[in-house]
């Protein structure tokens, strides 16, 4: 799905945020919306999962905010808020800041033990740590911070390896 660096940005979900969590996902340089790609490509096998996950995701922004207990923590390095939202087999990677912000990427069915070796998975796993990389550099360097629920600051990030 993404064999070169992507040049993207973070957009923000206004539909399903709320006043305990805001939602942004990923707008790539060829206009794919992340989150709306994982919404149409998912809703034709799993569209109960899919409609699922996504009352889910306006009861946590609306009543208790993006708790621990909601998702599988740990999708990447332990820290790096990569993590996974998940309907039975369905699983929504994710990239959570605190209880106020989180990033939605993509995703897909889980079939395997592990994330790993889940081959219509991975890559949107490994998206979202090399994102969570770019995102803790930057917030290291003050060029991002969580402001109450907002994540503000440089939020563009281009391809620097081509």
């Amino acid at each position: 799905m993404f064999s070169k660096k992507p040049e993207f940005e973070r957009v923000e979900l206004n539909a399903i945020s709320g006043k305990r969590c805001r939602y942004y996902t990923i707008l790539l340089k060829d206009g794919q919306n992340l989150f709306g790609q994982f919404v149409e490509q998912n809703s034709i096998h799993s569209k109960k999962d899919v409609m699922d996950l996504v009352m889910r995701l306006k009861e946590m922004a609306s009543a208790f905010g993006a708790r621990d207990d909601y998702f599988k923590m740990n999708y990447g390095s332990p820290g790096d808020g990569v993590c996974a939202l998940k309907a039975r087999k369905l699983r929504l990677i994710c990239l959570k800041f605190s209880t106020v912000a989180v990033i939605l990427g993509s995703g897909a069915i889980k079939n395997t033990r592990s994330v790993q070796e889940e081959i219509d998975l991975e890559p949107h796993r490994q998206f979202m740590v090399y994102l969570s990389a770019k995102v803790i550099e930057r917030m290291k360097n003050k060029d991002i911070r969580l402001v109450g629920d907002q994540l503000v600051g440089n939020l563009k990030f281009y391809n620097e390896e081509q």
